[in-house]
């Protein structure tokens, strides 16, 4: 994969972003620009590796093993995986993971704390409260953040999986987890994965083995604090 080379040129009220001299988009909102141009640096990031499965999820290790953590959006991944960081594991990703055969690959883009998740990371507001938030595309406001701001090291590295969880907001509530049958983690993950091929037989079976060859959990997520200690006491 080669360098890119972006540009970002204020003509009067808008600006206009270049991508190697020819013009990409235009917005008169710098915050609409530099998302775009974010959103933008990532896909052209991706496409790089657009033959590997993305699946909607976080991933993150402890003591050599390592476990995605999946869901619908809003259901409380990234401000999970933020908890497991300041707890001690080291986080890789919030959003997307690629899968290689039986290994996962995290994609390396930042993580989108949102303003409303910092009641439930306290330790994270006098680092988030210092930078600027951006307007989110579900509503309400959000940060950049990744574990180098909060003085851990951030490892992209691809590696085997043992331990797929898949949450289920229950927000507020206890946190429960209880083992998830194969055949329903499969179905679940299908539901997470967005570029399936126009035949994709290949990548279906590449799933289930992957799912094949992991733990399976399902995880109702209460409090975060309560979801770190019980993912900590699986993976020890």
């Amino acid at each position: 994969m080669g360098l890119f080379k972006f540009e970002v040129l204020q003509d009067k009220d808008r600006f206009v972003i270049l991508e190697e001299g020819e013009q990409v988009a235009v917005y008169d909102n710098p915050e609409k620009a530099l998302l775009y141009l974010h959103e933008w640096i990532n896909y052209r990031v991706y496409r790089a590796t657009s033959d590997l499965l993305k699946i909607h999820a976080g991933c993150a290790s402890f003591r050599g093993k390592r476990v995605i953590l999946a869901g619908d959006k809003a259901t409380g991944k990234t401000t999970l995986l933020c908890r497991l960081l300041l707890d001690g594991m080291t986080v890789h990703s919030d959003e997307h993971v690629l899968l290689d055969n039986l290994e996962t690959l995290p994609f390396p883009r930042k993580f989108h704390l949102k303003e409303a998740s910092l009641a439930l990371v306290p330790e994270l507001v006098p680092i988030c409260t210092k930078r600027r938030s951006y307007p989110s595309y579900f509503g309400g406001r959000f940060y950049f953040f990744d574990p180098l701001d909060a003085g851990h090291e951030w490892k992209i590295k691809k590696d085997r999986l043992d331990v797929i969880v898949y949450l289920e907001p229950d927000h507020g509530k206890s946190t429960t987890m209880k083992p998830c049958p194969k055949y329903l983690m499969v179905h679940s993950l299908m539901r997470q994965t967005d570029n399936f091929s126009a035949d994709p037989g290949v990548q279906i079976r590449e799933l289930c083995r992957l799912v094949d060859n992991s733990a399976c959990y399902t995880l109702r997520l209460g409090k975060p604090e309560d979801a770190s200690k019980i993912i900590h006491d699986l993976l020890s």
